[in-house]
């Protein structure tokens, strides 16, 4: 055997040195408690004059190594980390809707509504992170004005996303939102108290009491789709339904999309956001996307 070829002693040392060692698992730290335990509870039944001492000593040394390495020096495997936050949170979330179960009602309607939203504008999303920023800052009522095909109702519909998203961090102080399409409102049924509690009970047990704590608090955000779509007689009866929701209750947001500033919006007194128009790219890009989304529901 040629000798020259074999590596060098310090460079072997050097190698070994870099491997880093991957650090115990949680199961093996379970595993040396429960031995820790059983070595204790043997310590009180030998009766031999040795052994309890040793036992206890040797007790002693593994919960102590075991409290050196996974809480003071954190040798913990990373997805027992993040396995062990997120029973930590799961916990304080049971905790939390046991002590308060509104908050619990109100996570399934905000968990639940968005779910559809989140699949379709998912499937159809193009990059906009301007316009979408401006209507997350934005406190105030207002109207999103656009032509045909510029992205209104996905751009209104990842701000409900983001909307729950929030909330479901915050769901003592977090913003309540509804989306609903201008056509659905009628002058036959009384606004809050059937239609938007209807709308809620839809996705989760939130009671009229409840909504109207959201209302009262000006924790609503009610975004409504769609007023160009309507007939004059219909937009004439829903322009007066939201003023008169939101002469009532003025401390909610209130969010509309039309085509044009004039087709209700004026009326509302609203402050108006314009999206611009779709680039030549986006408009190949999003094409592409409808195209594959509807060939997949066609498929399903």
């Amino acid at each position: 055997m040629d000798t020259k070829q074999l590596p060098k002693r310090e460079e072997l040392t050097t190698k070994i040195a870099r491997i880093k060692a991957e650090p115990p698992s949680i199961r093996l730290y379970m595993w040396l408690l429960t031995l820790a335990f059983l070595l204790l509870v043997a310590s009180f039944i030998l009766s031999e004059p040795n052994w309890p001492s040793f036992l206890l000593n040797l007790v002693t040394e593994i919960v102590g190594a075991v409290i050196i390495l996974a809480l003071v020096e954190r040798k913990l495997r990373h997805h027992d980390v993040e396995h062990l936050k997120k029973s930590v949170n799961n916990f304080q979330s049971q905790l939390y809707f046991f002590a308060f179960p509104n908050a619990k009602r109100l996570a399934e309607y905000l968990e639940q509504s968005s779910s559809g939203f989140n699949k379709l504008s998912t499937s159809l999303y193009i990059d906009r992170t301007k316009i979408e920023n401006r209507l997350k800052i934005e406190k105030d009522s207002f109207a999103l004005i656009g032509g045909p095909g510029t992205g209104k109702t996905t751009l209104l519909q990842r701000l409900y996303i983001d909307i729950c998203e929030r909330t479901i961090v915050a769901l003592s102080s977090g913003n309540v939102p509804v989306f609903i399409h201008a056509k659905w409102i009628t002058p036959d049924v009384e606004f809050v108290e059937d239609m938007l509690r209807l709308h809620f009970e839809q996705y989760s047990t939130v009671t009229i009491n409840q909504l109207y704590k959201y209302i009262k608090s000006g924790r609503l955000v009610l975004i409504v789709d769609g007023l160009d779509e309507l007939a004059p007689d219909q937009l004439r009866d829903v322009i007066g339904i939201l003023s008169s929701f939101h002469d009532q209750w003025p401390n909610n947001q209130i969010i509309v999309s039309s085509r044009d500033p004039s087709t209700g919006p004026s009326q509302l007194g609203l402050k108006t956001i314009c999206v611009p128009e779709l680039t030549h790219d986006e408009q190949k890009r999003f094409a592409d996307l409808y195209r594959i989304y509807s060939q997949g529901n066609v498929d399903t």
